[in-house]
C-alpha cells in the first residue's frame, strides 16, 4: 500500500533501533513513553498535504505494489508448500526428546554425544569399529584415501557434519592396521592430552590406528599447516602407526594445507543413502530382483522422498533397519520427515553466533538472494555476540556445507548476476527453524527481536516482505506474547515503518483459521476511540492490517475497522493510513464495498470531519488504487521508465458510474476537498489523452457531475479550461472535454 505520511526512509535503520521493545499504551498493558504522549494530533492541514503529496507518488505506489504481491506470493507459498504458519510441534516442547550423536561425528556409539576436549585418549571397542565396519558402502574415492594413508601415514577427513566421515575415517584405519606386521591392532580415538600440537610428539602405542577428532571451529584447527603435516607425518612413521583427523570442510589455515597437500581431502561425493539401504538390508550381492523389490516397497513407503531430503548416512541406516526388524517403514517415515525433530537435534549441537546467525538468517530471509542473507547474518551474529564493532572474519559462503546440512545455495535463476538464493531442501525447515528460534532461544530473544526489527525496516523491499512473513510465522505460536513483546511497540512507533512492519505481520497472522478473530478482537480495540499519541498510531495502523489479507476476506468487518479508525471528531492521524487500506481493497477487488462505505461515510455532504476525512480518502483511492502487477517477474527486474498505470476506479468507469459520479461531484464541491479532487482529476484526464476509451470514461463522469446542477458544470467548465489554456498533454484532452460539456 502507498504510503502517506512519510516519503524517504530512515537514512539508516540503525539509527532507528534505539530500544529492544517499544512502548505500547495503557490498553495493551504497558505505559506510553512521555515523548510519544507530547506528540500532538496531525492538524488537518498537515493530513491533506500529506495526502497531496503521496497521492501523486509513483514511487511510492510502485513500492507499496512489490510489497504486497511479494507478501502475498510468500504467504501462497507457505499455505502451498508447507501448510501454513504452522507446522506440527512434535518435539517444540517435548522435553523428553534426546538426539544422539551419530549426526556428529563427536557422539557416542550409546547415543550420547561426547566432549572430545575433556576426554582421554581411549581404544575404540570391537563392537563400536563393527558398527562401522560391517555393511560398510564405500564412497567413490575411498580406495584414493586410502592410499594416501598408506603413503603419508596421515589423512585429513575436512567434510562436513552427517556425511558419515567417521564411518570412513574407521574403515581407513581397519584397512591401514591390518597391513601393519607387527602391529596389535588397536584404533585409539585420541583425547586431548594426545592431540599433536606445537611439541615435539609422538603416538600413544606402536603399530596402531589413531582417531583424531577436532572441533568444528577453525581456530581450532589453526595447527594443521604444512609444517605440522610433516612433523607429525614423520612421527607416525618412527612409530608405524597411521592418523586419520575428522574435521569440518576446510577454513583458515587449513584451506591453504589443502591446496599444498593432498593429505587433507574435502568432500568430493557423498555416498548415495539409497545404496547404503541396499547393502543394509540385502548384504553385498543381492541381485537386480531383491533389489527391485526393495526400491518398489522404500517408494511405496516414502522412504525414497526422505532420503532424497535427508541423505545423511545416519537417516538410511535408520530406514534399513527398521526394514530388517520388520517396522512400520510409514510410520518412521513421518518420524524422520518431522523438521521440527531435525531442528531440535541440529540446534542441541550448533549453538556458536555464526551457525546460530546464519540458519536464522536463512529461515527468516528464505530464497533470497546470497549477499542479503550474509548481511543479515552478520547483523545478529554482532548483537548475539553483543559487539558494537565490526564481527570477527565471517564467510558463511565457504562454511554453508559445513554447519547447515538441511540449507543449499540454489543458482539455478541468478547465476548470470552471481547471486544464488538461499534455500531450505525441505519448505517445511523454515517454519521449523523459526518456532524453535522462537521457542527455545531464550537467552536469545532479546537481540532477535531487535535484529527482526532491523531486517522488517530494511532499505530492499525483498528483504522486509520476507522478514515480516517470517516474523509473522514466529508471532503465530503466541499472538499474546508477540503483541507484548515487540507487535504493540512497533504498531504505536513514531515511524511509519514499523507500523507498516506490524501490519503486514498481522496481516499474515490472520491466515492463520485459529487466530483469523483474535486478530479481528485486536483491530477493533486499536480502532476504538484512541486518546494518546501512541494510541492514535495504533488505531492508523489498524486501517493497514483491514486493507491486506483479513480485510480482503471480509471486507464488511474491514470497512467497521476502517470507519472506527477514520473517526468523527477532529482526529486526522488514521487518514493517510485508512486511505491506503481502501485503495488496497480496491487493488484487491472489493471497489463496490469500497465505494458504498465512502458513499454513506459522506452522505450528510456537509463540513463535518467524517464527511470530509471520506471525500480525501476517495480521492485518494481514485489516483492511487491500480491493477495489482500479476506478471511473476522477479523484484527488481525490468528497471527503466515505464507509463504508469492508470488508476482502477478510472478503468472501472463504466462498472461503477453512479457511485462515481457523486463522489466525485460532494469532493469537487467541498473546498478543504476540491484542492486534491483537482490533482487528482488532473491526472484522470491525462491518462484519458493516451487512449480512447480512458477518454470516454472520464466524459461519462464528467458528464454525470455536470448533470447534479448548474454550479457543478460550471465548476468543470472552468478547470477544463484552465488546464486546456496550460501547456502539457492534458491540454488537448481538457480542450475536448471541455466542448463536450
Amino acid at each position: 500500500m502507498p504510503r502517506t505520511d512519510a516519503p524517504h526512509r530512515p537514512t539508516d535503520p540503525e539509527e532507528t533501533d534505539t530500544s529492544v521493545a517499544e512502548p505500547a499504551p495503557s490498553s495493551a498493558g504497558a505505559g506510553a513513553s512521555p515523548v510519544a504522549e507530547e506528540d500532538a494530533p496531525l492538524s488537518q492541514e498537515d493530513a491533506l498535504h500529506a495526502l497531496r503529496r503521496e497521492a501523486s507518488s509513483s514511487r511510492g505506489h510502485a513500492e507499496s505494489a512489490r510489497m504486497s504481491a511479494l507478501t502475498d506470493h510468500l504467504l501462497e507459498r507457505l499455505q502451498s508448500e508447507s501448510g501454513g504458519l504452522r507446522i506440527g510441534t512434535l518435539a517444540l516442547f517435548n522435553d523428553s526428546v534426546r538426539f544422539g550423536g551419530g549426526f556428529h561425528a563427536a557422539g557416542g556409539s550409546d547415543g550420547t554425544p561426547r566432549h572430545d576436549a575433556d576426554s582421554r585418549s581411549a581404544d575404540l571397542l570391537p563392537e563400536h569399529v563393527g558398527a562401522h565396519v560391517d555393511n560398510f558402502v564405500r564412497p567413490a574415492d575411498f580406495d584414493h584415501l586410502l592410499r594416501i594413508l598408506l603413503k603419508h601415514r596421515l589423512v585429513v577427513l575436512a567434510r562436513p557434519d552427517g556425511t558419515g566421515r567417521e564411518a570412513v575415517a574407521v574403515n581407513l584405519l581397519a584397512e591401514a592396521v591390518a597391513l601393519l606386521g607387527g602391529g596389535d591392532g588397536r584404533i585409539i580415538r585420541l583425547g586431548e592430552r594426545d592431540r599433536p600440537r606445537g611439541t615435539p610428539w609422538s603416538p600413544p602405542g606402536k603399530g596402531c590406528g589413531l582417531l583424531l577428532p577436532t572441533p568444528p571451529d577453525p581456530d581450532q584447527t589453526g595447527y594443521i599447516d604444512l609444517a605440522w603435516v610433516e612433523e607429525v607425518g614423520r612421527a607416525l612413521e618412527s612409530a608405524n602407526s597411521y592418523m586419520v583427523v575428522v574435521t569440518s570442510p576446510p577454513q583458515g589455515v587449513l584451506l591453504n594445507t589443502a591446496a599444498h597437500s593432498e593429505v587433507v581431502s574435502p568432500l568430493k561425493a557423498a555416498v548415495d543413502p539409497v545404496a547404503i539401504v541396499h547393502r543394509w538390508v540385502l548384504g553385498e550381492a543381492p541381485g537386480p530382483d531383491r533389489e527391485r523389490q526393495l526400491d518398489d516397497r522404500l517408494r511405496e513407503g516414502g522412504a525414497l522422498e526422505l532420503l532424497a531430503l535427508a541423505p545423511q548416512p545416519r537417516t538410511a541406516v535408520s530406514v534399513a533397519a527398521a526394514i530388517r526388524d520388520g517396522q512400520d517403514l510409514k510410520a518412521l517415515v513421518r518420524r524422520l520427515s518431522d523438521p521440527s525433530a531435525r531442528v531440535h537435534e541440529w540446534f542441541a549441537h550448533h549453538r556458536s553466533p555464526d551457525e546460530v546467525s546464519f540458519a536464522l538468517a536463512a529461515a527468516v530471509l528464505h530464497d533470497a538472494r546470497y549477499l542479503c542473507v550474509s548481511d543479515a547474518a552478520v547483523d545478529l551474529h554482532r548483537l548475539l555476540a553483543e559487539e558494537r564493532t565490526a564481527p570477527a572474519p565471517l564467510s558463511f559462503h565457504e562454511t554453508l556445507h559445513t554447519a547447515h546440512p538441511w540449507i543449499v545455495l540454489d543458482e539455478s535463476g541468478d547465476i548470470r548476476r552471481g547471486q544464488p538464493r538461499v534455500r531450505f531442501r525441505e519448505p517445511r525447515m523454515q517454519q521449523a527453524v523459526l518456532a524453535y528460534a522462537w521457542n527455545h532461544l531464550d537467552g536469545q530473544r532479546t537481540s532477535l527481536v531487535r535484529w527482526l526489527r532491523r531486517l522488517v525496516i530494511h532499505r530492499d523491499v525483498e528483504v522486509q516482505a520476507r522478514a515480516r512473513v517470517a516474523t509473522a510465522v514466529m508471532a503465530a505460536h503466541d499472538l499474546e506474547h508477540a503483541l507484548y513483546r515487540f507487535l504493540d511497540g512497533w504498531a504505536g512507533d513514531p515511524s511509519p515503518h514499523p507500523r507498516r512492519a506490524a501490519a503486514t505481520v498481522l496481516g499474515v497472522v490472520s491466515e492463520d483459521p485459529e487466530l483469523t478473530d483474535q486478530v479481528w478482537d485486536l483491530l477493533h480495540t486499536w480502532a476504538d476511540r484512541p486518546e494518546s499519541a501512541v494510541e492514535r498510531r495504533m488505531a492508523a495502523t489498524s486501517a493497514l492490517v483491514a486493507g491486506g489479507p483479513p480485510g480482503r476476506r471480509d471486507p464488511d468487518a474491514a470497512l467497521g475497522v476502517l470507519l472506527a479508525a477514520l473517526g468523527e471528531e477532529e482526529s486526522w492521524d488514521a487518514l493517510g493510513h485508512v486511505a491506503e487500506a481502501l485503495a488496497s481493497l480496491v487493488d484487491h477487488g472489493r471497489t463496490p464495498h469500497v465505494l458504498e462505505a465512502l458513499l454513506e461515510w459522506s452522505r450528510p455532504e456537509d463540513l463535518s470531519p467524517l464527511v470530509l476525512k471520506s471525500l480525501l480518502a476517495f480521492c485518494y483511492v481514485a489516483g492511487a488504487a491500480t491493477r495489482p502487477d500479476t506478471g511473476g517477474r522477479p523484484l527488481g527486474a525490468r528497471r527503466g521508465s515505464r507509463p504508469a498505470p492508470p488508476p482502477l476506479l478510472l478503468e472501472q468507469a463504466d462498472q461503477h458510474l453512479a457511485p462515481l459520479v457523486e463522489l466525485w461531484k460532494r469532493a469537487l464541491a467541498r473546498k478543504p476537498v476540491q484542492e486534491v479532487a483537482l490533482d487528482v482529476l488532473r491526472t484522470w484526464i491525462g491518462h484519458a489523452a493516451a487512449t480512447p476509451r480512458g477518454r470516454q470514461s472520464v466524459q461519462r463522469v464528467l458528464e454525470g457531475v455536470a448533470a447534479q446542477g448548474r454550479r457543478h458544470r460550471e465548476r468543470l467548465v472552468y478547470w477544463l479550461g484552465q488546464w486546456a489554456a496550460a501547456r502539457g498533454e492534458t491540454a488537448a484532452a481538457a480542450a475536448d472535454l471541455r466542448r463536450a460539456l
